[in-house]
């Protein structure tokens, strides 16, 4: 069994004026997401690892959708189980969900031997649709 782990890091943006024109990554904190190859014909979330209250359920965490949304386009047979470590507090707005969408796409495309390239970057984005609930402190 195959398991790939992406790191991605945290940022730090509002740097200059002009709607985080500027930014900066940090390379010590951030997220990783895990992906295994699973015997089921389904992706599922089996381990999340935060401080805070995080989406378990598929359609509502933005790593899941970014997987998804890979799957879907490469009509993959590979269905994964995802391990999430937060390793950014929801309360420090440090990239909240971008690193996870981002360790999620890097992940999964690693596991699939790196189908896509420039394309990584519009999959992270489709994980922070509006309607994705990913991240955000609930109580």
């Amino acid at each position: 069994m195959k398991k790939v782990t992406a790191f991605a890091p945290a940022s730090v943006a509002n740097l200059n004026v002009g709607f985080d024109c500027l930014g900066l990554s940090m390379d010590a904190v951030g997220d990783s997401v895990s992906v295994i190859p699973n015997e089921r014909s389904e992706n599922r979330i089996t381990s999340i690892t935060s401080e805070d209250r995080i989406p378990e359920r598929l359609e509502d965490n933005c790593c899941s959708v970014v997987i998804h949304e890979m799957h879907l386009l490469l009509e993959s047979k590979v269905y994964v189980d995802i391990e999430i470590t937060k390793g950014i507090s929801t309360i420090n707005s440090l990239g909240l969900s971008s690193s996870s969408c981002v360790a999620a796409a890097m992940a999964y495309n690693h596991l699939l031997d790196k189908p896509f390239s420039k394309d990584l970057i519009s999959f992270a984005g489709r994980g922070k649709k509006p309607h994705v609930g990913a991240f955000i402190l609930t109580t």
